[in-house]
């Protein structure tokens, strides 16, 4: 499968996904950026370090200032996440295991299954469909565990 973005691919509980509304803070964003509120609630940036709480996932490029639209990082949403060079996924190991994100490059964001660093705010669910077991760059289908959404009742 060719993939840069992390995507969204379903919403367990059924219906439709409601997207939301924000504005870019400092940092430009990317399609599929995972991203993290800034000082101010309404402002949202790239998330930058494994300990950042995800809000959800940019579906487009945004501007400093200009209007983001985004998937929520609810624990019912799934999203097809690419994994780090070298941490490829493993369904016999990293099955319903949780890991975090290890490259922090706007629009090129993966996660690394087997490791923990810091919050595990990744839980891993499966392979996206046609990707290769234990193989390197391959996309894992995740749910976000660590967000406002599970931590507030937002």
């Amino acid at each position: 499968m060719l993939y840069t973005d992390i995507y969204w691919v379903e919403n367990l509980v059924g219906g439709s996904t409601k997207m939301k509304t924000s504005t870019t803070g400092a940092v430009a964003i990317k399609t599929g950026d995972p991203l993290k509120e800034c000082a101010t609630d309404d402002l949202l940036i790239p998330i930058t370090a494994v300990d950042d709480c995800v809000v959800g996932v940019a579906l487009h490029d945004s501007a400093i200032g200009a209007e983001i639209k985004y998937i929520p990082s609810y624990p019912w949403n799934v999203f097809a996440i690419i994994t780090t060079t070298g941490c490829e996924y493993d369904e016999s190991e990293d099955k319903f295991n949780k890991c975090d994100f290890s490259v922090f490059t706007s629009g090129a964001m993966s996660v690394a299954p087997g490791t923990l660093g810091g919050n595990g705010d990744v839980l891993l669910l499966g392979l996206a469909e046609g990707e290769t077991d234990d193989e390197d760059l391959n996309v894992a289908l995740c749910v976000f565990m660590d967000t406002p959404y599970t931590n507030t009742g937002r």
